[in-house]
């Protein structure tokens, strides 16, 4: 289950060892009750079912979710620091249980051993609450840097239009200077030159149209962004791009999934010589 879970190996210890105290915490209640109401051997299995049941179904429920989130987003480090708690925990019940006899025989160890549950269930809650509240920091932090991509792009996005529209505005200004230029090639009987100077002139003005990849305006505003980028470096740029504008997913994770794509790609192709520079998507 490790290698399938794909846990680190700290994780994986944390993991294990905690199930492994509570199940001892649980076998040996599940064997007290047994021996103290003298039932049958088959009821000890009766009990542990009784327990492991629940247990597992509540496990499933409430906490499966919460704790792959946070498994997902913690360091490695931090479940290095928590491995020993589960680890000690377990060495401190199997010793209150069996030295200097069984806890069978021996009502004081029943109760050293009982009472072990209570620090056990403070440092437990204490842990997955310092936990949470950590998942919680790490969202607010993965949420900030979407927003300043967002915003990035965005700026880039509207810096770029507004040049664009600079632009169209000059060349349309310019326009009655074109077409004065043009009826005079045509009355001279220039009429190719008059067609060459007027085709030169939309080029011109086609050149300055803002390109708009996609309808999503975050995900339009990175690739604009991005593909830029690729073009100040001198990458040619291929992309045809087709996405509904409805999106499944979140547009700002999608965006974030995304650049980090074209920012990987950017700096693979910056490496290479300009003729073999070329991105599509």
């Amino acid at each position: 289950s490790y290698w399938a879970a794909k846990d680190t190996p700290a994780l994986a210890v944390f993991n294990y060892m905690t199930q492994i105290v509570f199940s001892l915490v649980a076998a040996s209640f599940c064997r007290m009750l047994t021996e103290l109401w003298k039932l049958p051997p088959m009821m000890n299995f009766v009990f542990m079912c009784l327990f492991y049941l629940p247990v597992i179904w509540l496990e499933w429920r409430f906490l499966r979710q919460p704790f792959r989130a946070l498994a997902a987003v913690l360091p490695t480090r931090w479940w290095w620091v928590l491995t020993p708690i589960p680890c000690i925990f377990c060495a401190y019940l199997i010793l209150l249980a069996t030295w200097p006899q069984s806890y069978m025989d021996n009502d004081i160890q029943r109760i050293y051993l009982y009472t072990a549950i209570l620090p056990l269930l403070v440092v437990y809650i204490s842990v997955f609450i310092g936990l949470h509240n950590q998942y919680y920091v790490q969202l607010e932090r993965q949420n900030a840097a979407l927003v300043a991509i967002q915003v990035s792009a965005l700026q880039q996005k509207l810096q770029a239009t507004r040049d664009a529209a600079e632009t169209v505005n000059i060349l349309r200004h310019d326009l009655r200077h074109r077409l004065q230029t043009a009826a005079e090639l045509v009355a001279r009987g220039d009429r190719e030159e008059a067609l060459a100077f007027l085709d030169a002139a939309q080029m011109r003005l086609n050149q300055q149209k803002p390109v708009r990849w996609c309808r999503p305006p975050v995900l339009d505003a990175m690739f604009s962004s991005y593909f830029e980028q690729a073009r100040r470096q001198e990458i040619a740029v291929d992309a045809q791009i087709a996405l509904p504008d409805q999106l499944p997913v979140d547009e700002g994770e999608l965006a974030v999934g995304f650049a980090n794509a074209l920012e990987n790609a950017i700096h693979a192709c910056a490496v290479l010589a300009p003729e073999q520079r070329a991105l599509w998507c």
